[in-house]
């Protein structure tokens, strides 16, 4: 069947191919001219092709892929290098095969370990991203269990019903190794690393396993499933390790290895290796769609590919530059320094400018080693400085020598000494202070001398010589002629006298004895302080405080009082406060009678005096006898009194006034009382209508027509009519 016959819908002239997919039927009309720079090689398909990529993240992928690379001219690590180019390869081909990836050995693995537990694995469907984000979180550690990986790639594979044609992409550095049934002391055993010991022996699980990954390999190509093999690093072309490649790619029915030993070259290999399997594709994008690779080395363009099907063509930045993920433009890198440039950070770490594989440049720190600091860009030998644990005097601060983390010696920063204190011998020390700042004396007749304090606080003599015509007195240099012999007068609280000098023949003041205790200087001699008191005493004045202090060269005086607050009270030298006026009484909520007394502090407080008695409670600031109403009137009152009600059930004896005759009324605070009329009632029908007036808080008058202030209230009102229904 011809291209054009099976796609008639197309009507047009040319070719056409159709593929089912989730958009339904698409034709893809390419013309004559442009055939020929495609030619079709492939149709549309309805589910890609599985490619299953296993890759070696062993300890040696940490190395470099060549011999050109050394410390010198560094190059990217191997797993630095496929961990950008597998991505980007994959990326190229999204639209031509779902994805799955496994990293071997397993995670945690040690440098000798050949586990499998903790295998990063990511399944059928995985994009480029999730590709090399397996990169980034993987970590190359452990030895290579090839044959392990790929047996459990092909369980992995039939597991999930995966049907040919189906590809297996091992990515591998070295020689597969770990098979723990191969003697290592066997001479069969060819070691994949260097022996030691004496003699020297292969360690345990490093005996070359070429038979047992051939036959993985052939297990997988058994199963369906077609296995590439590419050995990534000048190692693989040493001895015969072609030749073991070479034979696990034919086990794996693709003839023989892929090697590269650089970027490049990766990344031409994997391309050229899965272009020759790409015969099924699907659109991976939308012609004319762009945006970064994933290394951000270069920029993917969405175009035609040559199977049919729109993909992804990846367009190289040039060296220094990069994708920007914001315009998806190639722009130059944002270096910070110039590649091979060296220098000295301050904690004596040398740094060297790197440029990576973009030709982007940054610093990268390296440790000088024990014995060395950085010094002129480059690690040298420790130059001592000072003895570990030496100290010494840095100013008025202290420094102490210290070892940094070269092993070198060096003086530590300056550790200031606090006031009051200077260095002596590389430690702060206290003081020696001589004198009081601002005192003077005299050395001689013709020199004084001053007490200064410096920056630290340390005070010492400064010595002046008198001029010519002066003569030092006091501890300050005068005219020779300063006073009238015999004068006196007072400096401070120092007495001062006016002398002749012998020597001289000049006058000056002499300083006499300093005045004691309750004495002051004045006109010119000591003198007897009068209002004396005793330095802390106190007392009270106008309602406030006063204590006595005490000054030099003055007498002791009362200091102005402190007031007390407009609540408070002075009292024995202190400012309290009334809590009530005293004799009052009160009841408390304990049912105590409480009467207000003058506390120790001078000022009143209430003082429990009386607990009621079983049977009493306290009211109206007295104990009294409880009763309760029954309904049928007072129950437990004594004669002579009555009950005064509180609440609808209990109450108070209360004697009766027997100034009312029998009848009257009350309102205190606690209760209301009601005396009984002639027959247990609480008066007529006037009364009771009188006092409800009285309840509506009007006036009535007296007898005589006086106003009079009712003291009836509503409660009292009701108080009584419930009081009149009970009786």
């Amino acid at each position: 069947m011809s291209l054009r016959a099976r796609c008639p819908e197309a009507g047009v002239t040319g070719v056409c191919m159709c593929f089912s997919g989730s958009r339904g039927v698409v034709g893809a009309v390419v013309l004559g001219s442009l055939l020929n720079a495609f030619p079709a090689r492939a149709e549309r398909c309805t589910e890609l092709p599985v490619m299953l990529i296993v890759q070696d993240k062993s300890n040696s992928m940490w190395g470099y892929p060549n011999a050109s690379c050394t410390t010198a001219n560094p190059c990217d690590s191997k797993w630095e290098i496929a961990s950008t180019v597998v991505p980007d390869v994959a990326a190229e081909f999204t639209g031509g095969f779902r994805y799955a990836m496994s990293l071997y050995p397993g995670d945690g693995a040690s440098s000798n370990s050949c586990s499998l537990t903790n295998l990063q694995q990511l399944n059928i469907g995985a994009t480029a991203e999730d590709i090399q984000t397996a990169f980034m979180d993987a970590t190359p550690a452990g030895a290579t269990p090839t044959a392990d990986a790929l047996q459990q790639a092909r369980q992995y594979l039939v597991a999930n019903n995966v049907a040919a044609p189906g590809y297996v992409l091992l990515v591998t550095d070295g020689l597969p190794n770990c098979n723990i049934a191969l003697d290592p002391n066997a001479s069969t055993c060819s070691c994949t690393v260097p022996k030691t010991g004496s003699p020297l022996t292969c360690p345990t699980k490093r005996c070359l396993d070429d038979v047992g990954t051939r036959q993985s390999a052939a297990d997988l190509r058994a199963a369906g499933y077609t296995v590439f093999v590419v050995g990534f690093g000048s190692e693989v072309t040493a001895n015969n390790n072609v030749a073991v490649l070479n034979a696990v790619a034919a086990a794996g029915g693709t003839g023989s290895a892929y090697i590269a030993d650089n970027a490049t070259g990766l990344y031409n290999q994997l391309r050229t290796i899965i272009n020759g399997v790409n015969n099924c594709c699907q659109d991976a994008c939308a012609l004319g769609d762009v945006e970064c690779a994933p290394s951000e080395t270069a920029r993917n363009v969405c175009q035609l590919g040559a199977e049919g099907c729109n993909v992804w063509a990846t367009q190289p930045c040039g060296n220094g530059s990069v994708c920007n993920a914001t315009t998806e433009m190639c722009t130059t890198c944002n270096s910070t320094c110039t590649a091979g440039a060296q220098q000295c950070v301050n904690d004596g770490t040398q740094r060297t400018c790197v440029a990576d594989s973009r030709g982007c440049t940054s610093w990268q720190n390296q440790a000088c080693v024990p014995g060395t600091t950085c010094t002129g860009n480059s690690c040298s030998s420790c130059t001592n400085t000072c003895t570990a644990g030496a100290t010494r005097c840095d100013g008025n601060g202290t420094q102490t020598c210290v070892v940094n983390a070269q092993g070198c010696t060096g003086w530590s920063a300056t550790n200031a000494c606090l006031g009051g204190s200077v260095c002596n011998n590389g430690a702060c020390t206290l003081c020696n202070g001589t004198c009081v700042a601002g005192a003077r004396e005299c050395t001689d007749v013709s020199a004084a001398r001053l007490c200064v304090a410096d920056a630290q606080g340390c005070t010492s003599w400064t010595a002046q010589t008198c001029n010519v015509g002066e003569t030092c007195g006091g501890g300050e240099c005068n005219s020779c002629n300063a006073c009238t012999g015999g004068e006196t007068r007072c400096s401070g609280n120092l007495p001062q006298t006016c002398v002749t000098d012998d020597l001289a023949g000049c006058t000056a003041w002499t300083t006499g004895t300093a005045c004691g205790v309750n004495q002051v200087c004045g006109n010119g001699g000591c003198q007897d302080c009068a209002d004396i008191c005793d330095t802390g005493a106190s007392r009270c004045s106008n309602n406030g405080v006063e204590t006595c202090v005490s000054s030099p060269g003055e007498c002791n005086r009362w200091e102005p009082k402190t007031a007390c607050a407009p609540t408070e009270a002075c009292v024995n030298s202190a400012c309290c406060t009334n809590t009530c006026t005293a004799g009052a009484t009160q009841c408390n909520g304990a049912g105590e009678v409480q009467v207000c007394v003058t506390q120790t502090s001078g000022c009143t407080g209430w003082s429990s005096q009386t607990l009621c008695a079983a049977g009493e409670a306290c009211f109206d600031a007295t104990c009294r006898v409880t009763c309760e109403l029954t309904g049928e009137g007072d129950t437990n009152c004594p004669e002579g009194s009555e009950c005064i009600i509180l609440t609808d059930t209990a109450g108070y004896c209360s004697p009766v006034d027997p100034g009312t005759g029998g009848t009257s009324s009350s309102s205190g605070f606690m209760g209301t009382r009601m005396d009984a009329g002639p027959q247990g009632g609480v008066g007529g029908g006037e009364e009771e209508e009188e006092l409800k007036a009285n309840a509506c808080g009007c006036e009535t008058s007296s007898p005589d027509g006086a106003p009079v202030a009712l003291v009836g209230v509503a409660a009292a009102l009701s108080l009584v009519i419930r009081r009149r229904k009970r009786l």
